[in-house]
């Protein structure tokens, strides 16, 4: 007769319970790094989108005058006249929804060069923002900073810029996105005439 040895009951649930340690551990490696992946892939997203209402802001702003900057620096909100489309147009990071948020309006200036936030206010009256960067589960912040252009006797000047940054957070990551535009302000430095 040949005696066949075996795992006793204690060595069976020692080593299933070792197994389940394993696994669990396995299993919660998996989903933080699944986790940290989605929201990576969201930043992603959202900095793009970021980044593209930024390049069009940018480019609304080169043929613009800031009317109204809404406080001290920085700002959470700027609003401009864009000499090019003859058009008010406010940005603003809301603090509520925590996205960016735009606003615009064609406009007749009763002076074409020298436009004022009283001109823009007047069409916002019933004009509510839409949202260009909203994130889905994250937010944004960020604010505008500006040199306001100088206007120098004689029709020549120095051209201001303004710098607009955002930060996208989704979960614990972040992406900061950046951009800075010269001011070419057409009739508040002499550059355009009447």
């Amino acid at each position: 007769m040949i005696m066949r040895k075996g795992f006793t009951l204690v060595e069976a649930v020692i080593s299933l319970f070792v197994f389940m340690l394993i696994m669990l551990s396995l299993s919660s490696t998996f989903v933080k790094s699944f986790t940290g992946y989605k929201n990576t892939r969201a930043v992603q997203k959202d900095a793009e989108n970021a980044q593209f209402a930024l390049n069009l802001m940018a480019k609304e702003l080169r043929t613009s005058t800031i009317v109204s900057s809404g406080g001290s620096q920085p700002q959470q909100s700027v609003m401009f006249y864009d000499y090019s489309q003859k058009t008010c147009i406010e940005y603003r990071i809301a603090s509520v929804s925590k996205q960016l948020e735009k606003r615009s309006k064609p406009v007749t200036l009763a002076d074409p060069l020298n436009p004022s936030s009283d001109d823009c206010n007047a069409v916002f009256t019933a004009t509510s923002f839409l949202p260009i960067v909203k994130t889905e589960i994250g937010s944004v912040t960020g604010n505008f900073q500006f040199t306001l252009s100088e206007k120098i006797a004689g029709g020549s000047g120095a051209v201001g810029k303004i710098t607009v940054s955002l930060q996208i957070t989704e979960g614990t990551q972040k992406a900061n996105v950046q951009t800075t535009s010269s001011l070419r302000d057409y009739g508040y430095i002499g550059l355009m005439g009447p």
